[in-house]
C-alpha cells in the first residue's frame, strides 16, 4: 500500500485489519513503514542511543492513521525501556514545558476535573 491510500490496513504478516488503539476502529490506514534497522541506526547516528534491543525481532513499523478518532499510532506498539526514558530525560528538549498537545487536552478539562497523566515525565502538564 502506498502512504496516503485510503482502505483498511492489514499489516504484513496479517490479513486481519489494523485495529486503532483508541476507539477499536477497523478504518485505519498505513501512512508509512518503517525499517527498524535504518530507525535504530539514525538514534545511534543523532543521539548516540542504542534502541536495537527494544525491537525484540520486529523488522518494520507500520505507522497508521485512525480515519474514526484521528489518532496516529505504530504496529507494533514497542514500549521503551526505563533505561531509553533515562537517557532521553537528559536532552533539554525532550520534556518541553510548553506543548501544543497540552493546550488542547486542556481544551477537554474542567476546572473541577481529576486527570492522571500516565507517563508524564516531568508533570509539566499539570503546571
Amino acid at each position: 500500500m502506498r502512504k496516503g491510500t485510503v482502505q483498511n490496513a492489514t499489516s504484513e504478516t496479517s490479513d486481519a485489519p489494523i485495529i486503532c488503539p483508541l476507539c477499536g476502529s477497523t478504518e485505519t490506514v498505513i501512512l508509512e513503514r518503517v525499517q527498524v534497522a535504518e530507525l535504530a541506526q539514525l538514534w545511534l547516528d543523532l543521539f548516540a542511543v542504542n534502541i536495537s534491543s527494544m525491537f525484540s525481532g520486529v523488522k518494520q513499523l507500520l505507522f497508521c492513521h485512525c480515519l474514526s478518532s484521528d489518532l496516529r499510532f505504530f504496529v507494533p506498539p514497542i514500549a521503551g525501556s526505563g533505561a531509553f526514558y533515562d537517557r532521553l530525560n537528559k536532552f533539554e528538549w525532550y520534556y518541553l514545558k510548553q506543548k501544543a498537545e497540552y493546550e488542547y487536552a486542556a481544551r477537554f478539562i474542567n476546572a473541577d476535573d481529576v486527570v492522571l497523566d500516565i507517563g508524564c515525565g516531568r508533570g509539566l502538564f499539570a503546571l
